[in-house]
């Protein structure tokens, strides 16, 4: 399913992928969106969370406490899974910190994206659920499966119990550049080498 949600960014035009990423700082700052602006975005956008007439999340960002955390320039905000943290903080290409907990273990992980590289400390592991999207709601079916683990036994156990696809860290991190890279309008995408 990861796959299909990156080649759902992939297919946005260029002033849809920039409101995506205007929106992921809106979020982050205090300014309050305009009505007209609101309307738009949640019109062009697929997962766009409006309550009270403001903005609450949007792709995978939320100011609701979520599980995952992502703090950028102080602001601490929640995602609904650890893959979007680690995309977001890249997409937009601020230095960030994020936490979150081994739902096995109750270990406390972290990890920081600094000066464009991330630093992960420990042999951590992901999970990503291995079955298709059957029409379920993005956060039942996809995000609620896809976390970090301190090790790799903790992801086996989290397997055995959801079925999902235990990962090193690193796939998690070339899924989440790739993603971030999807994310981008045509004229702001930078090609790395090695």
């Amino acid at each position: 399913m990861y796959r299909m949600l990156i080649d759902e960014v992939a297919a946005l035009d260029d002033g849809h992928k920039q409101m995506l990423l205007d929106g992921y700082r809106c979020l982050f700052s205090d300014r309050v969106m305009a009505q007209e602006e609101i309307a738009e975005l949640a019109a062009a956008l697929p997962y766009v969370v409006c309550e009270a007439g403001q903005v609450m999340a949007i792709f995978g960002l939320d100011r609701r406490p979520c599980a995952h955390q992502l703090t950028i320039n102080g602001v601490r905000r929640y995602t609904w899974c650890i893959w979007d943290a680690f995309f977001i903080a890249e997409a937009l290409g601020e230095d960030a910190l994020i936490e979150t907990v081994d739902p096995v273990s109750q270990q406390s992980l972290s990890a920081q994206f600094v000066a464009g590289r991330w630093q992960v400390e420990g042999a951590l592991w992901a999970s990503f659920p291995v079955q298709k999207n059957s029409g379920a709601a993005l956060r039942s079916a996809f995000c609620r499966f896809v976390h970090l683990f301190a090790d790799h036994g903790n992801a086996l156990a989290y397997q055995q119990m959801h079925g999902c696809v235990p990962e090193p860290v690193f796939v998690l991190l070339a899924r989440s550049r790739e993603m971030a890279v999807a994310m981008q309008p045509s004229q702001q995408k930078v090609i790395r080498t090695a």
